[in-house]
């Protein structure tokens, strides 16, 4: 039996579940999921859950900006993603404001998400591969590729989605209004 103390609870044997599944914990419970528990359908719990996603998704780009500053090309592939990361999120809430339909496109956020996440996840692994640090003209070709890799295709492509979903909401802006 255990008593209440420090010394008692730590002597417990914790499960081997839970050594093996600390990163399933942080990324189901962290802060970002306290949204999720809102009443299904309730507009303030769809607004902290958008709030909270866009703030979770900055700390990460935000995090390996401030991680590749002394890499200028390296640095500029996250402020790209960035950049589409919010405008693809713009170009959506702005169609839903003006009343059409958004359009569909890549890289929204579940995208965005997987490919930053596996970039990050895949960067240790690639170092096996390629041990040391390696460099061409200034992209790493070290531990860092994966990651700027991943970061590449949500820039390039996060940013085209935005741009035709702003002309596509245009039309649908055009064909909207009544002819006069």
């Amino acid at each position: 039996m255990y008593a209440p103390t420090w010394e008692s609870v730590s002597s417990h044997p914790l499960p081997d579940w839970y050594d093996d599944a600390k990163l399933g914990i942080l990324l189901h419970w962290g802060l970002y999921s306290v949204p999720g528990w809102a009443p299904v359908g309730a507009d303030v719990g769809e607004l902290f859950d958008a709030a909270v996603d866009r703030y979770v998704e900055y700390i990460l780009l935000a995090g390996l900006a401030v991680y590749f500053r002394g890499s200028p090309v390296a640095l500029m592939l996250c402020l790209g993603a960035v950049l589409g990361s919010f405008m693809v999120s713009y170009t959506t809430a702005k169609a839903e404001a003006l009343g059409v339909v958004p359009p569909k496109g890549a890289m929204r956020r579940a995208e965005r998400a997987v490919y930053v996440t596996c970039g990050c996840a895949l960067a240790p692994i690639w170092e096996l591969v390629m041990p040391g640090a390696h460099t061409v003209a200034s992209i790493s070709l070290g531990r860092e590729l994966p990651i700027e890799l991943a970061l590449l295709v949500v820039a390039v492509v996060a940013n085209v989605s935005a741009i035709r979903r702003t002309f596509r909401i245009a039309e649908l802006i055009r064909e909207k209004k009544p002819a006069a």
